[in-house]
């Protein structure tokens, strides 16, 4: 796959940037270290019957989404999130972005997927796979998707994955993902 440009990736808790360090030393007091995953590194969130594995696969950065023809331009560089969810209950449930948001720790910022490039991902040979957020994910089966995040050059993302159970008490997960490239 050819990416317009490529998100670092930092992997451990202690080499996020610099601001974070007052922050840590309570952090790793409330287990987010071993909450905190590498690239590529399987992790379960959830309790009930809304348990997912989650593994990022991939992290880059692109300019714009689609074809020559038909493409979305990123405000400034879109983040492209490569995924595997594993359902690892007995019962299916409908997949949504929505528990996956992508921060920048500096600035205490959030920022939300961006659910209007979904249209161009098939026109987009660079990325694989397509789906399946909007998805039914069926018991005990694995689905990859993309979730793709229009985010200011430079930022330095962490994602943070919270439980999918509107009752669930399961504390959140991390991935440093380090600094988008320039716009």
């Amino acid at each position: 796959m050819a990416s317009v440009g490529t998100i670092g990736t930092i992997a451990i808790a202690g080499c996020n940037s610099s601001s974070n360090t007052d922050t840590e030393s309570s952090d790793s007091e409330n287990g987010v270290e071993a909450r905190t995953h590498e690239i590529g590194e399987p992790f379960t969130i959830g309790e009930g019957d809304r348990v997912v594995e989650y593994t990022v696969n991939d992290v880059y950065g692109q300019r714009s989404i689609g074809s020559n023809s038909m493409n979305e331009k990123a405000s400034g560089v879109f983040t492209i999130v490569e995924l595997t969810l594993e359902n690892k209950t007995d019962e299916s449930f409908k997949l949504t972005p929505d528990n996956i948001i992508l921060f920048d720790p500096d600035n205490d910022v959030e920022f939300e997927a961006e659910a209007g490039v979904n249209a161009y991902l098939p026109a987009d040979s660079r990325i694989e796979p397509e789906g399946p957020f909007y998805e039914q994910l069926n018991p005990n089966l694995a689905e990859e998707g993309v979730i793709v995040y229009d985010i200011p050059g430079g930022t330095y993302a962490v994602l943070k994955f919270e439980p999918l159970g509107f009752l669930d008490s399961s504390d959140p997960h991390y991935v440093h993902l380090g600094s988008a490239p320039e716009s």
